[in-house]
């Protein structure tokens, strides 16, 4: 988050930012209120009948990562995620990819409506967000993977909850 605002659109500053493992004020305010937002969507779930396939959101959103780092441009060569990147082959990416969506599919079998909102909310967010990462680095690092774990996270959060609150 402070990369992104405070870049100011200059590339090397950005990654500058990226490096430093400090914490700048824009990022605890982000970190406030997404942690916020999650809270108060468990809060909304856990008095639903939806709060059984809560686990499979996490799930969901780390499962996003082995996609991105196969088929988008990683930008960070001397990264953590660098190694990543040399390490996947496409089979090993394929059944890891495949074991999500079919672990989802049979957990959402009998509930197609959340399957759907998941699918839809999933691919919004990843659009912004790989739209986002293209214009301000030109590809994505691994704090860039992280943020659209969280992403995914809070907008599957927020999807199911708002889903949860109408189908009371």
């Amino acid at each position: 988050a402070d990369a992104w605002v405070g870049g100011f659109g200059d590339l090397e500053k950005t990654f500058q930012i990226l490096k430093d493992p400090r914490s700048g004020p824009i990022a605890v305010v982000v970190l406030v209120l997404v942690l916020l937002v999650k809270w108060a969507a468990l809060e909304v779930l856990l008095g639903s009948d939806h709060w059984s396939i809560v686990w499979l959101i996490p799930l969901l959103a780390r499962g996003a990562m082995p996609y991105i780092f196969w088929r988008l441009d990683y930008v960070s060569a001397s990264g953590l995620g660098s190694a990543l990147v040399e390490g996947f082959s496409r089979q090993r990416i394929l059944i890891s990819l495949l074991s999500v969506v079919v672990m989802a599919a049979l957990s959402l079998a009998a509930q197609l409506e959340i399957l759907l909102i998941f699918v839809a909310v999933s691919l919004l967010i990843y659009r912004w967000w790989k739209r986002g990462s293209y214009q301000k680095l030109g590809g994505f690092n691994g704090d860039c993977a992280g943020a659209l774990v969280e992403f995914l996270e809070l907008g599957l959060l927020l999807g199911l909850a708002i889903y949860a609150s109408y189908s009371l």
